[in-house]
Order: structure tokens, then sequence, then C-alpha cells
């Protein structure tokens, strides 16, 4: 899958991270993780509400660049609605998309469209901020059991 356009992947990023969704905790949630790189400092809460197996509600709060900000801005927007297999799945083929040989993208079994996270690709060539880009999905995969 290739990258939005340069200028457009910076416009999208630059408004979530300007701008971000779900940026609060939310009045309910069934469980939190912290997000953390040691390395720069970004350091952000997630917090989830899933019930019978669909996350209904999500938010978040911290500080951190505006590759991390934004992709969790994303995140929460995106996966709002998903059961937790359809989240992971979501989660497996960004992580994919961005650490793997793009050229083919790895097919992943239930993965739905990036979309908007397809701003997040051009960090491809930056191995530094594909972890900013990926912080707060891998929080998320601890929250819903997924270690891999």
């Amino acid at each position: 899958m290739e990258p939005l356009d340069l200028e457009t992947s910076q416009a999208v990023i630059l408004d979530h991270s300007e701008h971000p969704r779900r940026y609060a905790v939310p009045p309910r949630f069934s469980s939190s993780e912290v997000a953390y790189n040691p390395l720069c400092g970004d350091r952000y809460t997630i917090y989830v509400l899933v019930e019978s197996g669909v996350i209904r509600d999500v938010g978040f709060e911290g500080h951190g660049c505006a590759v991390s900000k934004a992709s969790i801005s994303m995140m929460a927007e995106r996966i709002a609605g998903l059961t937790g297999e359809e989240a992971r799945a979501l989660r497996k083929r960004l992580t994919n998309s961005l650490t793997s040989n793009p050229d083919p993208e790895p097919e992943v079994t239930g993965a739905s469209p990036l979309d908007e996270l397809q701003s997040l690709l051009v960090v491809r060539n930056a191995p530094t901020r594909i972890r900013c880009a990926l912080l707060g999905w891998e929080a998320l995969a601890r929250m819903l059991g997924d270690d891999s």
C-alpha cells in the first residue's frame, strides 16, 4: 500500500496533532494502559470501554510529539465500534505496513483498510518515528491481550 502524498500526509498528521480527537478521559472505561517512550519522553494514557467484545468508547490524555499524538488520535477514532479482534487486525496491518517491506503489503485476515492511517506511512523511512507512530497501538495491544 502506498502512503498518501507527502503534503496530504503532513496535513492529516498536523491536524490530528493540533486538534486531537477523543483527547479526554471517557466517563466510563474498562481498562487503561500507559504508552511511554523513555527515549523521547512521549507519555499517554489510553482508556477503552469494551462491552460485549466491542470497543464502545476510547479516550486518551498525555503529551508527546506530533506523530505519536496524531497516531493515537487516529487510532481512538478508528477503533471505536470495532471488536477486539478487528482492532487487533487493524493494528497488525498498520504495524506490518510500517515495519515490513511494503511491496507487497502483507495480508492480514479480517483487517479493515487503513484509510486515514495511511498518512502515517510517511514515517517508514525514519525508524525512530516508526516507534512514535506505533506507541499507542502497542498499548492497545497490551489492553487487548495481544502480544504479537
